[in-house]
């Protein structure tokens, strides 16, 4: 072996060096000098030798293999060239000996085929773990900008652990709905509050298509999100044309004060461009104030952070009382400076607000003249274009300036969109293209590692303990065991190709006798019945014609999958089968040594071997050949190895018993065949190892190979399994979160417009991402408010500073939320809350309805919320007996054409605007608590239909913005006691 290993390399002189190399590591070995103390340079030259060696056993320890393997294969050629010529003249032999090598090749290609195939599985579980792991990471990255986008950090992670807890303990949960009840509101004190309106909108809406607008003001808001961020502001909520954010929330630097005047004077100035641009005259009025308020997350549906104290409404007055293109703020944001370069002025906003006044709060202007660019977030490059944004929505708090007319195709300039503003919706076919790539990247670093060789069977540490081959973690091997086997049907096959080898050989050496078909026939039988029962539930698939043989192919199909699916029965069928097959071999032996034919070979008779032969070459001679007896018994034991999902334990017990028998029978009653047998090849008499002894030692060599093999296929199988564990672990989890992700982004955008982003199939440049838009022509708009919370709101120790006020507040938005999961609301979609505001409309999701009908049906989406409405009222009533309050909605409605979209990417938000939404954001503001008002085209349109409900005119009112108009006042059960209405 070594004189083979050595021609391998390169010169005569290298493998000098490396036999030294040898001899030194060896002497390294075997005599150690413990004395540290006798070092010399000559140390360094062993050292540099027992590397050499080290490598040398390291590189060209497969060509070693390479040596034992050709010498093994020139024996056995050698051997059977021998025993060629020895019986050249026998073809029954030598047709036997045909049969047996085809049959062991056939077998040995199918076993290294099904080897192959579990290496490539365990090849393609580990690629899809890799895939797993990096879309679960993708996906984490996915909800954590979802939440990022309604949520601050602080909050983000309760609410993520919340839904994760909910999904687990639900096996069924809607998708649009909150899965828990619970308030996450905080208290957040010194802290700098700015609100800011958009003055003379309208101008800016005259000038410019819609689509225009609604891309200038898209791009607007995402300038103004780049500013705040860049100065350490919140954006909290997009009010119609009105944005407010907060400083202090994120981080408590004490420059809160600075950093929301210096966003204040940045917006300034992102509206100077657009006034400059666009030659319009608008502006921005803007209010700051300093102090202590309660944020958080209310409701069931489409979450939104938001903020509540008396510290908020004075921003909120601030910005009413303020002076366009100037920043308004209180003395005590003043006196919380710590720059110095701001040109500060008398306010006087209590002079522009009553609200101010009646406070007696002070306050100042700060103009924009001499302040740094550079600090306001503005490079000069930067400029307004048509983006992806949306107009935003008006409310009861601010004007709404957006008219609607006929969409037109915009052009986009996601080009110009700053990196942080990009695709937090969705990811796009270059995202996909990019983790197959990563994945690729990473398998080919882990190729290498995977863990199916010896070595790694007996060092490393992958869940399986290397002796027994059982997992280190025992709740593992119960379900292994009992996985079904789909490729059972096949492991049969294969067997009874092995058997009908084992009959052949037989019939073409010894004489066929009654007792050898009856022995064989039904073992062969009894193979073709289970081949039967374990093919014909497939073959069945294949061969019906007609739907009246399916209840019996039901039946043959569920016989046939309980045979691949019932552990128990598999193992015995395996053991029937093949300790039948080992029994038929073995008692082939036995009846050879007990014929009574067979006469003792004299020891000492110098007969011409040749003439041996042909006197005793015939069928009757069963014991002549007792070679083919043990390769029959290699055969019969070959059939253990073929059932791969056999425990390989239970192989080696079936074989090693099967072994133990043919020892037994040709250590003890066999002496006499095997010296006959060594007298015929004469020529081997020089060996010394006992002829019978050798087939002993055959067979025990083969046990080891199929050993060899079993424990490999065992230990492949369970590797694929630990595979299959953790990728169904990981699947779980990319599951799970992917429930959240789809949680959040219906809790962001009504079920159409998140499909519309989830099945969007995006240009392969992930940057330009189209934003979402349209116009509905026949929409039922809600605004509901609860007048005398305002009152009931009160900041002191007993209710916890408000806390106590805001989760009475989220009970009822729960219970309104509520409303919405019933089945004739389904079409009423929730755009948000305001305070103690509640917004909603009816007749946008005209893609989920099936039908065009929707659209041009305003009858149904006023009937439908006027009935919402009426419901919202009586959970208010209910609630204010277990509350014991006396709350009362004032609800106003309108209906008309409306402009729907997506403002935003980072931080998206579903929003309606039009004049129905100032018009019913005004019947709401100017109507009277406990009633219903609406516009005079909805009492037409409820007066015209089928519904209940009952109009009265409350006469001519004036509204800000469309002068007198005649309103009408809804007849309800929680207005007039004594008029009985149903409420369908």
């Amino acid at each position: 072996m070594s004189g083979l290993e050595l021609i391998a390399r390169d010169s005569k002189s290298e493998i000098e060096r490396n036999a030294e190399a040898a001899t030194v590591y060896f002497s390294q070995v075997f005599n150690k000098d413990d004395d540290e103390r006798n070092w010399s340079f000559s140390y360094l030259r062993e050292q540099l030798l027992l590397k050499n060696s080290q490598e040398l056993f390291r590189r060209y320890q497969v060509r070693v293999q390479h040596a034992l393997f050709v010498e093994l294969l020139v024996f056995n050629i050698t051997y059977n060239a021998i025993a060629f010529f020895a019986y050249i003249f026998l073809p029954d032999e030598l047709l036997a000996d045909l049969v047996f090598f085809l049959t062991t090749l056939l077998v040995g290609l199918y076993i290294r085929y099904l080897i192959e195939v579990m290496s490539r599985r365990a090849f393609l579980d580990r690629r899809e773990c890799v895939e797993s792991r990096i879309k679960i990471e993708t996906e984490k990255n996915q909800e954590e900008k979802f939440l990022q986008s309604i949520l601050p950090t602080h909050i983000a992670s309760e609410v993520r652990n919340d839904i994760r807890k909910a999904i687990k303990n639900s096996d069924q949960l809607r998708m649009t709905q909150k899965p828990f009840n619970k308030l996450y509101v905080e208290k957040h004190k010194n802290v700098s509050i700015l609100y800011a309106d958009i003055v003379n909108s309208m101008l800016l809406a005259a000038s410019l298509k819609v689509s225009d607008l609604v891309a200038t003001l898209n791009d607007l808001f995402g300038r103004f999100d780049d500013a705040a961020e860049k100065n350490g502001c919140m954006r909290i909520k997009l009010l119609g044309d009105c944005y407010y954010c907060v400083s202090g929330i994120l981080n408590k630097s004490p420059r809160h004060a600075d950093n929301s005047v210096v966003t204040g004077l940045a917006m300034i100035d992102i509206i100077r461009s657009v006034r400059e641009k666009r030659n319009i005259n608008v502006d921005m009025r803007i209010g700051i104030h300093t102090g202590n308020i309660l944020g958080g997350l209310l409701g069931l549906r489409k979450w939104q952070f938001d903020i509540w104290s008396k510290d908020v409404t004075i921003a909120s007055h601030m910005e009413q009382g303020g002076v366009p293109g100037q920043v308004h703020i209180t003395q005590t944001t003043k006196d919380l400076l710590q720059d110095d370069w701001y040109d500060i002025q008398p306010g006087d906003g209590h002079l522009r607000d009553a609200y101010l006044q009646t406070h007696e709060i002070k306050t100042y202007l700060i103009k924009p003249a001499d302040q740094p660019r550079s600090r306001l977030g503005t490079p000069e490059s930067e400029k307004v274009s048509n983006g992806v944004r949306f107009q935003r929505q008006p409310s009861t708090q601010s004007n709404c300036r957006a008219n609607i007319s006929k969409l037109q195709k915009r052009q986009s300039s996601n080009d110009f969109l700053p990196m942080s503003r990009r695709g937090a919706i969705g990811y796009s076919l270059h995202q996909y293209r990019k983790m197959v790539s990563q994945v690729n990247k990473i398998m080919e670093n882990t190729i290498d590692k995977m863990a199916l060789s010896k070595r790694d069977q007996w060092f490393s540490r992958v869940g399986i303990q290397p002796l027994l081959l059982t997992f280190r973690e025992s709740g593992n091997e119960r379900p292994y065991l009992n996985q079904p086997d789909p490729l059972f049907k096949h492991y049969l096959t294969s067997m009874l190709i092995i058997y009908l080898g084992i009959t052949i050989i037989h019939v073409l050496i010894w004489s066929s006798t009654v007792e050898f078909w009856i022995t064989y026939g039904f073992v062969l039988l009894l193979i073709i019945v289970a081949c039967v029962f374990a093919w014909v539930g497939y073959i069945w698939l294949y061969i019906k014609k007609d739907d009246n043989e399916i209840v019996l192919s039901s039946s043959v199909l569920r016989i046939s999958r309980t045979v691949w699916k019932t552990t128990g029965l598999r193992v015995t069928i395996w053991l029937a089968i093949s300790s039948m097959i080992l029994f038929c071999s073995i008692v082939g032996l036995n009846e050879c040594l007990d014929s009574s034919f067979f006469q003792p070979f004299n020891q000492h008779n110098n007969t011409n071997v040749n003439d041996t032969y042909i006197s005793d070459n015939t069928k009757d001679a069963n014991c002549e050949y007792p070679w083919f007896y043990t390769l029959s018994a290699v055969l019969a034991m070959t059939t253990t190895s073929v059932f791969l999902r056999i425990h390989f334990l239970l192989k080696l017990m079936v074989n090693g018993v099967s072994l133990a028998a043919y020892w037994y029978i040709i250590d003890v009653r066999s002496e006499e065949v095997f010296r006959q047998q060594a007298a015929k090849f004469a020529d081997w008499e020089e060996f010394d190892l006992p002829t019978d002894r050798s087939h002993c030692f055959y067979l025990t060599f083969v046990l080891l190979i199929l050993h060899i093999l079993d424990r490999q296929v065992e230990y492949i199988c369970r590797l694929d399994y630990l595979m299959k564990v953790k990728l169904k672990a990981e699947q779980e989890e990319a599951r799970t979160m992917e429930l959240i992700n789809r949680i959040l982004l219906h809790n962001i955008l009504p079920p159409h417009v998140s499909r519309f982003y989830l099945n969007k199939q995006l240009e392969e440049d992930s940057q330009r991402v189209e934003a979402y838009h349209e116009e509905r022509c026949a929409v039922a708009v809600l605004f509901a408010s609860i007048p005398s919370f305002a009152d009931f709101y009160y900041e002191d120790g007993q209710n916890e500073e408000g806390l106590r006020c805001i989760q009475l507040l989220n009970e009822i938005i729960c219970d309104f939320d509520l409303i919405l999961g019933e089945r004739e609301f389904q079409i009423v979609e929730k755009i948000k809350t305001i305070g103690s505001t509640y917004m909603a409309a009816c007749g946008l999701q005209v893609q989920d309805r099936g039908s065009l009908q929707t659209e041009e049906n305003p009858t149904e989406n006023v009937v439908t919320l006027v009935k919402f409405a009426v419901s919202m009222m009586e959970r208010l009533s209910e609630l204010n007996k277990d509350a014991m309050q006396d709350f009362q909605l004032r609800v106003g409605i309108s209906v008309g054409p409306v402009m729907a979209g997506v403002v935003g990417t980072v931080k998206p938000q579903y929003d309606i605007w039009g004049d129905t939404v100032n018009v019913a954001s005004r019947m709401e503001s100017t109507g009277i608590s406990g009633r219903i008002q609406v516009t005079k085209e909805v009492a037409d349109l409820l007066s015209a239909s089928e519904s209940p409900f009952k109009c009265e005119s409350r006469g001519e009112i004036f509204v800000k913005g469309k002068g007198e108009l005649t309103t009408y006042l809804l007849k309800t059960p929680y207005d007039e006691p004594h008029i009985q209405i149903t409420v369908f």
